[in-house]
């Protein structure tokens, strides 16, 4: 697993992992409104890789990736 700070500037990709995330989230249900699922899936590998994130009260999960000046 990625770690946060190493993500701006870490090349190659990793594709074997991209593409493993991104089938459990199409594997996961999240119909329009029921996406809480789904959000907690993306908050559980946002916290993995130590990135913080917020939900607003709609639901919309937010993270930042600090960038270099």
């Amino acid at each position: 697993m990625p770690d946060a700070t190493d993500l701006p500037t870490r090349l190659p990709i990793d594709r074997a992992w991209m593409t493993h995330t991104l089938i459990q989230l199409l594997r996961t249900p999240s119909p329009s409104g029921r996406t809480d699922a789904a959000m907690q899936l993306i908050g559980d590998l946002l916290d993995e890789v130590g990135l913080p994130f917020e939900l607003t009260r709609r639901g919309a999960l937010v993270a930042e990736l600090p960038g270099r000046s």
